[in-house]
């Protein structure tokens, strides 16, 4: 199994700003994920094929990221 986001999450989406952001999806077991937004880092286990990181808070911001 490779690396899958869940399907909520795509390209151009809209992330809701000032509240904890949970990004989740599945995997090989025993991997460990790490993803990364607006330079800042969260990785998780992969248990039972699945895992899930949570990022702070973010204020609106209007430039897309790469």
């Amino acid at each position: 199994m490779k690396l899958n986001p869940a399907a909520l999450f795509g390209e151009h989406m809209i992330l809701q700003r000032d509240s904890e952001l949970k990004i989740w999806g599945t995997s090989r077991e025993n991997d460990t994920i790490t993803v990364e937004l607006n330079g800042e880092k969260a990785s998780s286990p992969v248990i039972n094929g699945e895992w899930m990181v949570t990022f702070n808070p973010h204020p609106a911001c209007f430039k897309p990221s790469m």
